[in-house]
């Protein structure tokens, strides 16, 4: 699911202007995005005492650089020295960070204007009537693209018995957006998945919004939303944990970021240590929030039923119930209970799943999870083609056709309102509906018993309408007379599952490729055939083909793609690669480089993508930027970019047997753009 949305993210980003789509350097963008200025916070160097040294960025309008843990991606500023002897820098003083999101991804950054600190101690003797600080500062500027930059700088400064302050306005503004260092009593830990952090802190009590930011990677997921709370005069801090085992940390420092309600921002460092007897926080405000977020999950539930692909199956059962007039009021109300069950089940199965997944922190599995599968989606397609059918009067289910492996006789009945509650599930969890989202992401955030009770009250609240129906008289005489008006009714009702089908083929292509829709819709018409043949009396044989087609149509899905094996790039693998007649496809990359990443994941790695590769023959040749390589470095240049990602395309050779210049992609991609140029042979 996450990758279809991703998807979609970069979709709407191409269909922006074109000079947003390709990221070419303007005549006003300048050479370098952040300019730097240094300056010193005294007149001249005095042996034997503490001098600071400013390093101001400008940083270029909508670029950012990175703060010392850089979230998702990206890669901290750092100073490379070259101090005279006896003379030593301290850390970086790092002004308060912001989140700055990029799609699925969070960095932890500065935009606009950012000023760091470092002190620096003198030795009480100097020799020289003048000192000289040089070095090299480096850092990586993104925009949609990363350009790593890099400066020589140096001060120099006489050295006398006095001094007085220098540039007070400068390191004054600087020490404003430094976070003010906290005695307070903090501890941390992790808890059913979920990063506990708690400080002791009586004089924040007025904010808008707190985000925690941790000096040590890996300690929380990055891009999810934090909660942070004030109780009892402590804030509390819980947050979905990162993937670093807590085993060999006993101590982290973290900045607070502190937005308070008149919108002033303050800054604050806590330095934490590991509790091993953190047990979870729920008072009266957390309880009352609890309850909210369970009504919450009711009312999603009940909008759940209004969705396309679960209103055939709720109007149904209600069809039903007006036909069954004048049954017994209990068999009813047990056909009521039944449903029921089969949702609550169903979310407590999905429920369970998640909630596994999440305390391996494998934060890929969200909720729909299961069309993130295409064979499951392929499989899906089919049944609810299938009940499709039968909506339309193509044949009628029941019997054996829809208890196979089963023996109901009697029961047959709440069977088949169980496993169409199951049904029902299934095809309301892809769905999406107001009140149902906060809930759901609340919900990850908890210990393991309150997200069940979560996620059951979403199947509650699903269910609850055709419950009430089963149990209440007074409501099942508002259901029309039983007549001709229920089957036609019925029949309309199959339109919805027909266009629910048709969706569950689109996500199917956009993982899978045309020849995954090929092999579905020829499915489909199998599916047709075999329900025909049921009719003409032979439901054995029917039934057989019907397995075969779905067994055989999920195994060709399982054969369609292998990954492209990229060759490193060299200009050696570059220049072989050339001389053969097929395309080349060179992609120019970096681990820190967030639009990269997000291509990886929505375009290049994408079935239909991979099986275009292997179909046009392309050679593939991937250049890892993350660390300086000259020859890369080169490469990029000579299409006049100086910063990754950058995706060319090679066409093949004519009947000449020359290459037609190479093309630049745009540096938001898309499958369908590089499946257009890895096809294109002109």
């Amino acid at each position: 699911m996450k990758k279809l949305m991703l998807m979609m993210f970069a979709l709407m980003i191409t269909m922006a202007p074109a000079h947003a789509q390709l990221g070419t350097h303007t005549q006003e963008e300048p050479e370098q995005y952040v300019h730097l200025s240094i300056h010193a916070n005294k007149t001249a160097v005095v042996p034997g005492e503490t001098i600071t040294l400013a390093f101001k960025h400008d940083i270029h309008p909508h670029w950012h650089t990175y703060w010392l843990n850089p979230g998702d991606s990206g890669e901290p500023t750092r100073i490379s020295w070259n101090l005279p002897a006896g003379f030593e820098a301290a850390d970086i003083q790092w002004p308060t960070p912001s989140r700055m999101p990029y799609e699925f991804l969070v960095n932890f950054g500065h935009g606009d204007q950012a000023t760091y600190l470092v002190d620096i101690s003198t030795p009480s003797d100097i020799a020289e009537d003048k000192i000289t600080f040089k070095g090299e500062m480096s850092w990586l500027v993104c925009k949609e693209i990363c350009i790593p930059e890099f400066q020589d700088f140096e001060i120099t400064l006489p050295v006398s018995g006095s001094s007085s302050s220098a540039n007070t306005d400068i390191f004054k503004n600087a020490r404003a957006q430094m976070p003010i260092v906290k005695n307070w009593d903090a501890t941390f830990n992790i808890k059913n998945g979920v990063f506990i952090l708690s400080i002791t802190a009586d004089e924040i009590t007025d904010f808008e919004n707190i985000d925690v930011f941790p000096v040590e990677w890996g300690l929380i997921q990055n891009a999810v939303d934090q909660k942070v709370v004030y109780q009892n005069g402590k804030i509390i801090a819980e947050i979905p944990a990162g993937d670093r085992s807590l085993s060999e940390l006993d101590q982290s420092d973290f900045v607070l970021r502190v937005t308070e309600t008149s919108g002033n921002v303050k800054g604050y460092i806590v330095s934490g240590i590991k509790d091993t007897v953190l047990s979870p926080i729920l008072n009266e405000q957390s309880k009352s929030s609890f309850g909210l977020q369970v009504l919450f999950a009711v009312l999603g539930g009940l909008i759940l039923n209004l969705m396309p692909c679960v209103f055939p199956i709720l109007s149904l059962k209600a069809l039903g119930l007006a036909q069954a007039k004048g049954k017994e009021r209990r068999e009813n109300m047990l056909h009521g209970l039944s449903y029921t069950t089969g949702v609550l089940i169903s979310f407590g199965i999905l429920a369970a799943i998640l909630l596994s997944v999440r305390s391996s922190i494998d934060v890929s599995l969200g909720w729909g999870f299961q069309l993130q599968n295409p064979t499951f989606i392929l499989i899906f397609a089919y049944l609810i083609f299938t009940i499709g059918l039968s909506l339309s009067g193509v044949f009628t289910l029941g019997g054996k056709f829809t208890n196979i492996g089963a023996n109901l006789s009697q029961k047959s009945g709440l069977g088949g309102s169980f496993f169409t509650g199951v049904l029902a599930t299934l095809v309301a969890t892809p769905c999406s509906a107001p009140f149902m989202a906060g809930a759901m992401g609340y919900a990850l955030l908890q210990p393991s018993l309150q997200a069940t009770f979560i996620f059951l009250s979403v199947g509650f609240g699903l269910a609850l309408p055709y419950l009430l129906l089963t149990l209440s008289p007074t409501l099942q005489k508002i259901l029309p007379k039983p007549g001709i008006w229920m089957e036609r009714f019925k029949e309309f009702l199959a339109f919805p599952m027909y266009l629910t089908a048709a969706w569950l083929l689109w996500v199917l292509v956009q993982q899978s490729g045309a020849n995954a829709l090929f092999v579905a819709m020829a499915s489909m018409v199998g599916i047709g055939f075999a329900v025909w043949l049921g009719k003409t009396g032979v439901k054995k044989i029917a039934i057989i083909l019907y397995i075969s087609i779905i067994g055989l149509s999920a195994y060709l899905l399982t054969r369609n793609v292998e990954y492209v094996v990229p060759i490193d790039y060299s200009k050696a693998a570059l220049q072989q690669a050339l001389e053969k007649d097929t395309p080349v496809f060179v992609n120019m990359t970096a681990a820190w480089c967030i639009t990269c990443k997000v291509n990886e994941q929505t375009s290049i790695t994408a079935r239909s993508v991979q099986q275009s590769m292997r179909d046009n023959s392309i050679t593939y040749i991937y250049g890892d930027w993350t660390k300086y390589d000259e020859n890369i470095t080169e490469y990029l240049e000579s299409f006049q970019r100086n910063g990754v990602p950058l995706y060319v395309i090679y066409p093949p050779k004519n009947a000449n047997g020359t290459r037609p210049e190479p093309r630049v992609l745009p540096q938001i991609l898309t499958p369908n753009i590089l499946k257009n140029a890895f096809s294109d042979q002109d």
